[in-house]
């Protein structure tokens, strides 16, 4: 069909037949902007509407078709290059319906994934449910798109399209993961040891150490089915290493070091440790020396961090301070002791004789 053609007919005839555009539109139904944008060749009558428009316009619809009038001997020949005509042109309004359609489905299903996304914490199993429904529409959109490629061709661009929404996704969610520290949402379970949890995710795992907490840690790791053993020693080797780190920085600032004993009898006038309970503690001595400091601090650093301690006992205190007074940390009974966080301390036997020296 040539539109710009069957436009110019339809002026000429409406003109012929002494009808104004806004004329023709109140006896078809339909606004004057449509009349005209007919005429203008940029839109064709809907088929429900060739029957009345060729009505008052006096014409038939082959002429409307045709975009001219015919002759009677020319009539059939045009009537059967029409009827071939009108259903390409139908296909055609049909496709483009199905692509309409098609890429407002794939639209809307992304924006709900990328709104289940947003709006769902990431603990929350519903942002992966929703993501995967926006999944789903989206690929139905797709496949009214493809509707009409041969089988092996529509099998590969929805597989294909598939598989890339999937690592869009997935990536979205360890960048997520990576930057600011959500829990994923596409795992195959998440399991909680006391302040560990585990996220087993299918191209990746999480382990989770510390929960909540200041000193809380987030460590990617290579996919593996991680036992609650293996979690629990990855997080206490995190720790470890947060000590060990925590006390190599330490061993430049100390400046001070105070040596406290616990004492039973909290009605006699003792001297005590500022920072502890004056009820509990009282001064046994103070270290400055920079090498008794530098000794002790050997001995603090080459510590191990087993499960169980064979340190000082429950009686002794050692308290480290920088140069403006400030504690740094603290060798408290049987464990060190760091911004609100300790672990069990074990020392060789003759560090642990070096260490007992310095309170005797």
């Amino acid at each position: 069909m040539n539109q710009e053609k069957i436009g110019k007919f339809i002026a000429d005839s409406r003109k012929r037949k002494g009808l104004t555009q806004e004329k023709l539109a109140e006896k078809l139904g339909v606004s004057d902007r449509t009349i005209g944008n007919w005429e203008n060749g940029r839109n064709m009558p809907d088929l429900s509407l060739f029957k009345p428009l060729c009505e008052e316009l006096d014409i038939t619809i082959n002429e409307l078709i045709s975009g001219e009038k015919i002759k009677e001997e020319e009539y059939q020949e045009k009537f059967e290059e029409n009827i071939i005509s009108t259903i390409d042109y139908t296909n055609k309004k049909i496709n483009q319906k199905n692509n309409l359609i098609g890429i407002l489905l794939m639209i809307f299903g992304v924006l709900i994934s990328v709104t289940a996304l947003s709006i769902f914490a990431s603990e929350s199993s519903w942002g992966s449910v929703y993501s995967v429904v926006g999944g789903i529409i989206s690929l139905v959109g797709l496949g009214r798109i493809i509707k009409k490629m041969d089988y092996s061709r529509k099998v590969i661009c929805i597989f294909g399209y598939f598989l890339l929404y999937i690592i869009i996704l997935y990536t979205i969610d360890f960048i997520g993961v990576l930057n600011i520290h959500q829990a994923p949402r596409f795992t195959y379970t998440t399991t909680t040891y006391g302040d560990e949890i585990y996220y087993d995710t299918p191209l990746y795992d999480v382990i989770r150490c510390d929960t909540n907490k200041e000193v809380e840690t987030w460590n990617i790791e290579k996919n593996k089915k991680y036992t609650r053993d293996e979690v629990i020693d990855y997080c206490r080797n995190v720790k470890i290493k947060r000590f060990e780190k925590l006390i190599e920085e330490s061993y430049d600032k100390t400046s001070t070091i105070v040596i406290s004993k616990l004492v039973d009898d909290t009605s006699s006038d003792k001297q005590y440790v500022t920072s502890l309970d004056p009820l509990t503690h009282e001064l046994v001595e103070v270290i400055e020396d920079k090498q008794d400091i530098k000794n002790i601090m050997n001995i603090l650093s080459n510590a191990k961090y087993p499960e169980f301690s064979n340190a000082i006992g429950y009686s002794y205190l050692f308290q480290l301070y920088d140069e403006e007074n400030n504690l740094i940390l603290e060798f408290k009974e049987n464990y060190i002791e760091i911004k609100d966080e300790n672990i069990m301390i074990y020392f060789e036997n003759n560090d642990l004789e070096k260490l007992k020296f310095y309170y005797k």
